[in-house]
């Protein structure tokens, strides 16, 4: 299988940077800055959020393909196309991630009682 770290250890750990596909991609470099906006403003939390509203972007693309050997790739070296600040910022926006850390939480609290019982 694909594990996640293969993925985004690069994405979190070059907070984005390295996305950027070409030095004439000036899209791409305005999207990553508006992304280090978030992430000096708001903290690590932006950039789940940011994650997961690319991963939105690049969903119909990733569904679309067969293997490991295309989807990591992919994922390393998303094309410009998807990485557009309006389709991005509008997707991120909407993430409310506490929410989703909040959810997790509870269905994980609920999973352990059950157990216990």
């Amino acid at each position: 299988g694909l594990d996640s770290l293969m993925y985004t250890a690069p994405w979190f750990l070059t907070v984005y940077t390295n996305l950027h596909n070409s030095e004439k991609d000036l899209e791409t470099w305005s999207t990553i800055l508006r992304i280090y906006d978030c992430f000096f403003c708001e903290g690590t939390l932006a950039l789940f959020r940011f994650g997961l509203a690319i991963f939105e972007c690049i969903e119909e693309e990733l569904l679309q393909m067969d293997g490991l050997e295309y989807i990591l790739p992919f994922l390393l070296k998303i094309p410009a196309r998807y990485l557009t600040k309006e389709q991005i910022i509008n997707k991120a926006a909407r993430i409310d991630v506490l929410s989703l850390k909040q959810q997790v939480l509870a269905e994980k609290s609920q999973e352990a009682q059950n157990v216990e019982e």
